[in-house]
């Protein structure tokens, strides 16, 4: 593969010292790993929460109905592979050893977040406007840094 296209998270300025011996990693990226790995796991788990109790998306506008259902189950069907795949390669990605391109991954992950917050956007919902935006902002950012 092109080495010019993918660049390992473990990048070749890396210094070990600086970061941790064992995955020859700075401190910067393990941080950039670790936080997107963080915030794959909480939107999961918001969707596999969603997916359980629709009504929650519902918040204030009423009773859930079967096109919420629908929606809920549209979002969890998105949401739960996209962040439980992010955060397991990331997860790898930590082991000693282990060097793994995820700045593909980070860059699909940001662009469903921004998808997200454009809906809560056309449908005035505060909550995914902010989460869908600051996770667009912190994967589409590392996906750069690690690049």
């Amino acid at each position: 593969m092109n080495r010019h296209l993918t660049r390992r998270i473990t990048h070749e300025t890396d210094r070990p010292t600086t970061g941790c011996p064992a995955t020859g990693r700075s401190a910067v990226s393990t941080a950039l790993v670790a936080v997107n790995l963080g915030l794959a796991l909480v939107s999961a788990g918001f969707a596999a929460f969603a997916l359980a109790r629709p009504a929650a998306l519902a918040g204030p506008v009423g009773p859930i109905t079967p096109s919420g259902v629908y929606y809920a189950q549209l979002y969890a069907s998105r949401a739960l592979p996209l962040g439980v795949g992010l955060a397991g390669l990331l997860a790898v990605s930590l082991l000693p050893g282990h060097t793994v391109d995820a700045w593909w991954l980070l860059l699909i992950a940001g662009a469903a977040q921004l998808g997200d917050a454009a809906i809560g956007i056309r449908h005035r919902i505060p909550g995914m406007i902010a989460g869908g935006s600051m996770l667009a902002v912190v994967h589409l950012a590392s996906a750069a840094a690690l690049r």
